[in-house]
């Protein structure tokens, strides 16, 4: 079974925090978090098709430039999620260079700020230098985006004063093909099973007759939904990954991060200190290893993947890693 995330960080733990998570077979990617991108290749970023912002400080922000600069002669829509400001973060960034040589440039970016009811919307179309299109607004209650393949809920946390969004991303449903039963059905494996798969994820009826390219034969054999997925189809729970980082160990975001969280097969979290610095964590508005740990255990993720270490341990380059795998597995 290929799960349809894969996900990776593309710094290392004392880098910048960008989490790319590829979605498998379908030629696009997600990413949260966008610090310094400049050594990861073009081919991967061209994948990128929504951006999530925790917040706006440099190191999770700054590298909007190169994606932007990347794609400007791409025809294609970015889609860029964040708190409270990041229209005006992205209405400043794209004032700061000169567009008098794009108007046949097709490339757009939809801004979605994040409020505590409301989602307000701007187009920024390089074709009209980037000016803000007129907003629009839809309601909010904790999911940002729902589509047929999965969905991605936020919750507000506080960093130090400021708002820094922590994400849930869940598969709806895992579709597993037996290939064996494909064998015993005369039935290749080829590009046509993303489309039984899509018709599966939007429940089309059991009627629909799914096209099945068949070698050497002109005409495509057509089988039912229904057929193909009683005897080659299993559906299991989907994937869960959670992202958290920038906030501090207090009793609201503690509270939060747990639903964000639960039971997640992947929870990539911040440890930015150590526990013997467990008090500078606070008054910086970060958590340590030890914590990120501890939550992990709490929430009964399966895998947890620590990051966003300080440089002030990069002498010691294991003992974050150390500190917060040791307090998950509770010792």
């Amino acid at each position: 079974m290929t799960p349809l995330f894969q996900p990776r960080l593309l710094n290392p733990p004392f880098g910048d925090p960008a989490l790319y998570v590829r979605l498998q077979g379908e030629g696009t990617a997600l990413l949260f978090d966008i610090g310094d991108i400049n050594r990861v290749s073009a081919g991967l970023l061209f994948k990128i098709t929504e951006v999530f912002i925790t917040h706006t400080h440099i190191d999770h922000f700054v590298g909007i430039d190169h994606l932007v600069r990347l794609n400007l002669a791409r025809e294609r829509v970015l889609r860029l999620y964040g708190p409270p400001g990041i229209i005006a973060n992205m209405t400043g960034k794209l004032k700061g260079y000169t567009w008098n040589l794009t108007e046949n440039y097709p490339f757009m970016i939809d801004v979605h700020e994040i409020g505590t009811r409301l989602i307000k919307i701007r187009r920024f179309t390089c074709r009209d230098k980037f000016k803000p299109g007129p907003e629009q607004r839809m309601p909010f209650s904790g999911t940002v985006v729902n589509n047929s393949h999965y969905k991605v809920k936020t919750q507000r946390l506080d960093h130090n004063g400021i708002p820094s969004l922590g994400f849930r991303l869940e598969e709806h449903c895992h579709i597993n093909i037996n290939k064996d039963a494909l064998n015993r059905l005369g039935l290749p494996v080829g590009p046509w099973l993303q489309t039984l798969k899509k018709s599966i994820r939007e429940g089309c009826p059991a009627t629909t007759m799914i096209p099945v390219p068949i070698e050497n034969d002109a005409a495509p054999r057509h089988i039912s939904l229904e057929e193909i997925s009683a005897q080659a189809v299993q559906i299991t729970p989907g994937e869960v990954i959670a992202y958290v980082t920038d906030c501090g160990a207090t009793a609201t975001n503690t509270k939060k991060i747990r639903s964000l969280a639960a039971d997640a097969d992947h929870f990539f979290c911040e440890a930015a200190f150590l526990e013997r610095d467990a008090e500078k964590a606070l008054s910086r508005g970060h958590l340590t290893a030890h914590q990120a740990g501890k939550l992990a255990r709490e929430c009964g993720v399966k895998s947890l993947i620590p990051f966003h270490f300080s440089p002030r341990y990069e002498s010691l380059p294991d003992e974050p890693a150390h500190e917060a795998h040791n307090s998950f597995q509770g010792a």
